[in-house]
């Protein structure tokens, strides 16, 4: 979105504590207010976190809250660099940061040296990692297809991006997104595929790539990757991806276009 099409609408309203912690709540989260003792002084640019205990586990969310995104992208750095609380030497801590428009969001999670803290708590991670993404930073999702006589292909776009204004009066940005990928074949022998070359281009985040001996599902898919970042354009329900799809000897090209919903 261009500064100049920018609306008052389009600026992202400051998240109260109150907010995120009925989204997490809403969500099956069970957040318990805690009186964490930290060896060292978590204050970062005169903000110390609200700390919450998750149900019955020792994980925890530090919530730091500021008054602006500006002082939250000013803060983040310092936080991540230096500020992961400790806990008793038996255990270990897996720490993810995750930014929410005006809060920094640190996931403490505490296991011990014979577990895999992802087979432990993946389903609270993913609670966390949904409710951060798609409620406190009001995430979006645009689906474009396309098809040719032999192909289709499909890519969904999740994303969430805030606009505001700095010290100065200057608009600023900030988004991140992640992009997934899938071709459908439509002949009906998948199998005497080898190899496929593919490009997906558009004027935000393009792929290419070479798969070699595709194994495709029974519906003729396959996946060709997912990938994400921050910064920089992401596509519109306008755009429109151009895909170039080699295989066999043969080529197709054609394009994606959003569904509109």
């Amino acid at each position: 979105m261009e500064e100049q099409s920018i609306g008052r609408s389009d600026f992202s309203e400051p998240l109260t504590l109150k907010e995120i912690a009925d989204a997490f709540r809403d969500k099956g989260l069970d957040l318990v207010v805690d009186d964490f003792k930290a060896e060292e002084d978590l204050t970062v640019l005169g903000v110390r976190p609200m700390v919450f205990r998750i149900g019955e586990t020792e994980n925890k969310l530090f919530v730091y809250l500021y008054q602006s995104l500006e002082e939250r992208k000013n803060a983040s750095e310092k936080i991540r660099a230096s500020k992961a609380p400790k806990t008793f030497f038996e255990k270990r801590i897996t720490t993810r940061y995750f930014p929410a428009k005006n809060a920094l969001i640190m996931y403490h999670i505490v296991y011990y040296p014979e577990e895999t803290p992802w087979e432990r708590f993946g389903d609270e991670f993913s609670k966390v990692r949904d409710v951060v993404f798609w409620d406190l930073n009001e995430g979006k999702e645009i689906v474009f297809k396309g098809e040719s006589p032999h192909w289709g292909a499909q890519v969904t776009l999740q994303y969430y991006e805030h606009f505001w204004k700095d010290d100065r009066g200057v608009v600023r940005h900030e988004n991140d997104y992640i992009q997934k990928s899938i071709l459908r074949y439509k002949g009906s022998k998948p199998e005497e595929i080898k190899e496929i070359y593919y490009r997906f281009e558009t004027a935000g985040p393009s792929c290419s790539g070479k798969l070699e001996q595709p194994h495709f599902s029974k519906d003729g898919t396959i996946s060709v990757g997912s990938g994400g970042g921050s910064g920089g354009h992401i596509p519109r329900e306008n755009d429109i991806y151009n895909v170039k799809i080699e295989w066999n000897g043969q080529e197709e090209t054609f394009e994606l276009r959003a569904l509109i919903q």
